[in-house]
C-alpha cells in the first residue's frame, strides 16, 4: 500500500489530529488500523475526494491510442 502525505500533524490535549491525502483504496484498511490500534476510540474522516491530473491524462492516451487502431 501507499503512504499517506502527510499534510498537517497536530497535538490537541490528548488527542492527535492527522490530515494526510491517501490512495483511495486504502481507505478501508486504514480505518480498520486506526479503529484497531486506538480501542475504537480513533476516527477517519473523509474531508475531499480530488481527481488526478497525471491519472486523467494517462486515461485519455489509453483513449486515443484504442481509437486510431
Amino acid at each position: 500500500s501507499t503512504m499517506p502525505n502527510i499534510e498537517n500533524e497536530e497535538f490537541l490535549g490528548s488527542s492527535m489530529q492527522l490530515i494526510c491525502s491517501i490512495d483511495p483504496g486504502v481507505f478501508r484498511e486504514l480505518d480498520d488500523l486506526l479503529r484497531s490500534e486506538t480501542r475504537g476510540q480513533g476516527q477517519l474522516e473523509l474531508l475531499s475526494l480530488m481527481d488526478v491530473a497525471e491519472g486523467d491524462e494517462a486515461l485519455n492516451d489509453l483513449n486515443e491510442e484504442k481509437t486510431d487502431d
